[in-house]
Formats: C-alpha cells, sequence, structure tokens
C-alpha cells in the first residue's frame, strides 16, 4: 500500500496562500484593533463632557480641574490629567475662545500621534464637535483618522484635523499663539469672538490695562488697541500684512500722536496735535529710521526744530520767535551730538549774540544791538567762568566791570567798585571784528555762522 503525501510544489503553494491571507487580514486586524481603541475614548470623553455640562448648568462656566466633576470614569489625576489604563483625558482650552477648559482631550497609549478632540456643547467654537487629529507627518494615524471620516478640515499645531461628528464650522488656528493670551495664568478675561465671516477679535486684561486684537478670517492681525487703566490713554495699531504700519496714542486730554512706519518696522514719520487737531510736534525720519528733523509748535507756530545727520546724531537746535513766526531767535550748533556753539538773531535776521563752549562751560560770548553794534562781550579765565563782562558804548568806549564773587559774599550783577573798572575804546574793520584798546580782538558778527546758510527757508533770508 502506497501513502501519498503533499509534494515540496504543493508545500510552497500552501505557505504562499498563507502568507498573502496573512498579508491582507494582518492590516485589516490592526486597523479594527486601532479602530476599537480609538471608539472607546469616545464613551470616557462623552461621561466626562457630561459632567462639565452639569457643572455649566450650576455655575454658568466649565471647571479647569477635575477635581469639581462628578466623575464616572476610573482613574488617578496625574499632572492635571485623568489616567485610566492606557487612556488620558485633558480638560483643555483647544478653540481659543476663552480662558475657560471647553474641549474635552483624549489619547490611547497604544495610538501614538493621535489626539481625539470633543468640544463642550458652550465652546463658541466647534460646538459639540468631535474631532480626531493626527500627526500630519504620521500615516498610520492619518489613516486611522480618515476611516473615521475622511473629511479633514484642517491643520492645528502640526496636526491635521479630520471631523468625526458635528457642523465642522469654526476656526482651528491656535488662538494662544496668535494672540497675546499666551499664558491663561497671566491674563484675565481671555476671549475670542468670532465672526460670520470667520474673522474674530480677542480680548483680555493684562496688569490692569485692557487690550484688544482683531483678525481678519485668515488670522492676519490687522488692528489692535489698548486702554491703559491708570491715565485712560488709548494706544491703537494698524497692520498690514503682519507688519504694523500706524500707530496712534490718544491721552486723556485729547492730544494724539501718530507714528508711522515701514514695512521694515523702522519709523518714517511722528506728528502729534492737540484736541483741537492743532499741530504740537512732528518728526522726519531718514532710511536708517533715525531722525533728520524734528519740530515744536506753539500756537499753530514752528517754536523750535533740531536736525540730525544720517546716525541720527543732533547737529542743530533752531529757536524761533513767538511773538514773531517764522523769525530764528537763536540757533545751537553741535559736534559729534555736544553742544559748542549758540547764536542769537534779531527777529530782522541780524545776529544779536554768539556764544562758543556749551551750555555750562561756555569760553565766549558777545552780544549785539540790532543795529550791529556790539554791547556786551565776555571774557574768560576758564570754561563757564566769566571774569570780565564789557559794555560797550555807541561812541565807540568800553567798560570792563569785574564779576562779583559769590562765594564771598558778593550778588546781583558785576562789581560796584569803580576802582576796579577797567576803560578802553575799540574800533570796528570791515568784517564787523572788534579791536580793542587792550588788544583783544572779537570775532565780529560776519564771523559767525551765517543764519540764511543753515537756514535758507527763513522770511528774512528772501532775495
Amino acid at each position: 500500500m502506497h501513502k501519498k503525501g503533499f509534494t515540496v510544489i504543493e508545500m510552497l503553494v500552501i505557505v504562499l496562500i498563507i502568507a498573502v491571507l496573512a498579508a491582507v487580514a494582518l492590516p485589516i486586524y490592526n486597523n479594527a484593533v486601532a479602530q476599537s481603541r480609538f471608539s472607546t475614548l469616545i464613551p470616557s470623553a462623552k461621561a466626562l463632557k457630561d459632567a462639565q455640562e452639569r457643572i455649566f448648568l450650576s455655575s454658568s462656566k466649565y471647571s479647569d480641574t477635575f477635581d469639581n466633576l462628578d466623575l464616572s470614569i476610573a482613574g488617578t489625576v496625574v499632572q492635571d490629567k485623568l489616567v485610566s489604563g492606557d487612556e488620558v483625558f485633558a480638560l483643555e482650552n483647544s478653540t481659543g475662545d476663552s480662558s475657560a477648559k471647553n474641549t474635552i482631550v483624549a489619547t490611547h497609549a497604544k495610538l501614538p500621534n493621535i489626539n481625539l478632540v470633543m468640544y463642550l456643547a458652550h465652546s463658541p467654537n466647534f460646538s459639540e464637535d468631535i474631532h480626531c487629529e493626527a500627526l500630519s507627518s504620521d500615516e498610520k494615524a492619518n489613516h486611522l483618522c480618515q476611516l473615521q471620516n475622511e473629511n479633514m478640515i484642517g491643520t492645528r499645531d502640526g496636526y491635521n484635523v479630520y471631523l468625526v461628528s458635528g457642523s465642522g464650522e469654526g476656526k482651528l488656528n491656535s488662538w494662544p499663539k496668535q494672540g497675546e493670551c499666551q499664558n491663561f495664568a497671566q491674563h484675565q478675561g481671555c476671549s475670542r469672538h468670532t465672526n460670520e465671516d470667520g474673522s474674530y477679535y480677542e480680548s483680555y486684561w493684562k496688569n490692569g490695562n485692557y487690550f484688544e486684537q482683531y483678525f481678519d478670517k485668515d488670522g492676519n492681525k490687522y488692528y489692535a488697541t489698548q486702554m491703559v487703566s491708570a491715565d485712560g490713554t488709548k494706544v491703537e495699531a494698524w497692520f498690514e500684512d503682519g507688519n504694523r504700519v500706524k500707530q496712534t496714542q490718544t491721552y486723556s486730554d485729547g492730544r494724539v500722536a501718530t507714528w508711522e512706519y515701514a514695512p521694515d518696522g523702522t519709523k518714517t514719520a511722528f506728528e502729534a496735535v492737540d484736541k483741537d487737531g492743532n499741530l504740537l510736534q512732528k518728526a522726519d525720519y531718514n532710511d536708517n529710521g533715525t531722525y533728520d528733523n524734528y519740530y515744536w509748535y506753539e500756537n499753530g507756530n514752528l517754536k523750535q526744530q533740531n536736525t540730525y545727520d544720517e546716525n541720527g546724531v543732533q547737529t542743530g537746535t533752531t529757536t524761533y520767535w513767538s511773538n514773531d513766526p517764522g523769525k530764528v531767535q537763536f540757533y545751537n550748533t553741535y559736534e559729534n551730538g555736544e553742544y559748542v556753539a549758540q547764536t542769537k538773531y534779531w527777529p530782522d535776521g541780524s545776529v544779536r549774540g554768539y556764544y562758543e563752549g556749551n551750555l555750562e562751560n561756555s569760553t565766549f560770548g558777545v552780544e549785539y544791538n540790532q543795529d550791529g553794534s556790539i554791547r556786551i562781550s565776555e571774557e574768560y579765565s576758564s570754561p563757564g567762568v566769566a571774569d570780565k563782562t564789557y559794555f560797550y558804548n555807541p561812541d565807540g568806549t568800553w567798560v570792563s566791570k569785574p564779576n562779583l564773587d559769590p562765594s564771598a559774599g558778593e550778588f546781583s550783577g558785576s562789581s560796584t567798585d569803580e576802582s576796579t573798572w577797567v576803560y578802553g575804546t575799540y574800533t570796528t574793520d570791515s568784517n564787523g571784528n572788534i579791536n580793542r584798546s587792550d588788544g583783544v580782538v572779537i570775532p565780529g558778527s560776519n564771523s559767525y555762522p551765517n543764519l540764511c546758510t543753515a537756514h535758507p527757508e527763513q522770511p528774512q533770508c528772501a532775495g
């Protein structure tokens, strides 16, 4: 009797069939297991949601912790998360609508890179929705979410978001990263208000000040405002393509300051007006965002102008007569940002005085009458210390009156002891230089910085 078995070829065919069946069945099995694990998250998350809704009915707000919830899930709270076997649940704010914990986020230890997000009934964004979130780079995680619903409604924080149930109407951009409420523990009353077209604004309190920020439907900020509670100041800013282009500051007395900016953030203009719109200050800027000129106004007339070089270093200050608009009163000269000289002018543009040194330590000073004749000059033994003041007469004579010594109890003007006075005569050359009989030469007004060179736009320089 002959026993008949399988040939080698038959054995190979059987093994191949088993391998094919395993290759087909194993993914199906794995998907079924993953589906089962994901599905078990939903009832537990629903139980937590119901507990939150009961809290809301009694207090009109959701709980931020598990301590206040009537839990029907066996588990342990660890670092603000409820751990139940392989399942972990968290109370979070996934919508960014307020500081309330208005979502339940569930994960499973054996479903990496997947979140189940269940939105509460009173969440103003995605109310009552259930989402499956899968890490964008994880194909298996995305496949599992697609098995729930292939409708991917967007992305959030690097995760693809699929709609499991609900309307899917809301905004997925992560608000805490877009706005200023990045740490709810530091701010009060953080809330988001979403419009029908998808645009929205955020409001919150910080350090006693109230803030609002407005975004279009694509999440681009276009306007922001701040109210400073201490003094009632209101700050407003406008944005284009994410860049601030304009900012205003309105003070409690009605004054308004306005700044304008280039796309790279550098300042291009500044202006300040009073409550009636009268100009108080303004500034011009160079391409570096530093001052070219800075202007002050009084009663609507230009009162002072500072000039700067390309590096923003001050080069001059021009002050104008208040009672004679447009006429220069004095001009300060600066070198390397340091004051070095001042020229005073009469309203008709003629030189009234010239001083060298700096504001605290002058080294030379002279003043003229309006007709150009000399009136006073000072002699310094050291910077800032005028030992003698010379008074000049129209007849070509002068008298030097030594200054009083405050340290010796002498005050008010120069010495009254005529025995200490020095008399002399002077002549004036064609350049306006003063040649005194004691050999001292005082540079004349023609030697000083010419008004019309520095300010050719002035009325007295016409022609």
